[in-house]
């Protein structure tokens, strides 16, 4: 199972540099077009300055990383597209070497501390993360975990299943910090998803109405019977890889977490029989008897008309 590795700091500073002169050339009409003390001024210019830190000490790439890079340079984020510039250390000469350096005052300075993580010690945190992550006997943690990444105050952990039990394991097994902080489902979210299992010529259906509870993957089995004629884009239907699971707990339907990251590939289907497939992740929360629910949406036709297709089948008790 593959984990995701994100960055959330800069995110939307990669975004926007990499859009070269149309950034440019927009920001300079934004700037041109406000009045001196407008917000929108302001994000340009906190663009501007966060962009211009790192060149000012000569830092390339990853620049937190990099050895020039000084001591007390903890990190950097945009404030309502002010400057926040994280250090440790006597902020009044950290002030005055920082204005020299990039020419501005236009910044606020932040001090870190053990309350307030720097981004540098949350860089230190992820790599202890991924470490421990991979070791065989985290295993099946890891395989709960969806991906986790460095925010502006915080460690960022995506669970499969995110519940009061899986963090504590998490904590336990792989590191302890109060500045993680995970999201993910806690197996609580009602299914109000409601499909069809046969419309406009496509017909869904599992390949077996029952598995085993311990069942890693089930197979389902899309029926194209649409009626070829004037266009042959009239007889296809279209799908990518995202799906859906529910399953039924005391009369109501709530869905089954899984891994929601998807390489959405699509796939045409022309009349015939076509094999899809789900991965149950017995593994992350052990499935109990009872109904299950598989959803697909299928783009159909020429005009792609969405239809949300449904298969319902059960699981049960080992033979």
């Amino acid at each position: 199972m593959k984990t995701r590795v994100f960055t959330l700091a800069f995110i939307g500073l990669l975004t926007l540099a990499g859009c070269g002169s149309k950034w440019r050339q927009k920001a300079e009409s934004i700037q041109t077009l406000q009045a001196e003390d407008s917000p929108v001024k302001e994000q340009v210019e906190g663009w501007m300055l966060i962009r211009r830190l790192p060149k000012a000490y000569g830092l390339s790439g990853d620049w937190m990383d990099d050895p020039g890079c000084p001591a007390f340079l903890m990190g950097a984020y945009l404030d309502k597209g002010r400057l926040v510039i994280q250090v440790e250390g006597d902020t009044l000469l950290i002030r005055q070497e920082l204005e020299q350096k990039i020419g501005s005052s236009a910044f606020r300075l932040e001090q870190t501390n053990d309350s307030v993580v720097s981004q540098k010690r949350l860089r230190l945190l992820r790599d202890e993360v991924s470490k421990r992550l991979s070791f065989p006997e985290n295993s099946d943690i890891n395989k709960n975990v969806v991906g986790y990444g460095v925010g502006i105050h915080h460690l960022s952990v995506d669970l499969i299943v995110n519940t009061p039990e899986r963090q504590k394991e998490f904590r336990e097994k792989i590191v302890d910090s109060p500045a993680l902080h995970f999201r993910g489902s806690g197996m609580d979210e009602l299914c109000t998803q409601v499909g069809t299992n046969d419309t406009l010529g496509i017909h869904l259906e599992p390949e077996r109405s029952v598995y085993p509870c311990s069942t890693q993957t089930v197979t389902f089995i899309l029926h194209n019977t649409r009626y070829v004629y004037d266009k042959d884009s009239e007889g296809m239907a279209y799908y990518g890889e995202r799906y859906s699971l529910a399953y039924e707990r005391d009369g109501k339907w709530y869905q089954l977490p899984i891994n929601g990251n998807f390489v959405d590939l699509l796939t045409v289907a022309g009349p015939g029989r076509h094999t899809l497939t789900a991965d149950l992740y017995p593994e992350v929360h052990s499935n109990k008897p009872g109904r299950y629910r598989y959803f697909k949406e299928v783009s159909v036709g020429e005009k792609r008309e969405k239809v949300l297709l449904m298969a319902e089948f059960r699981l049960a008790g080992e033979d």
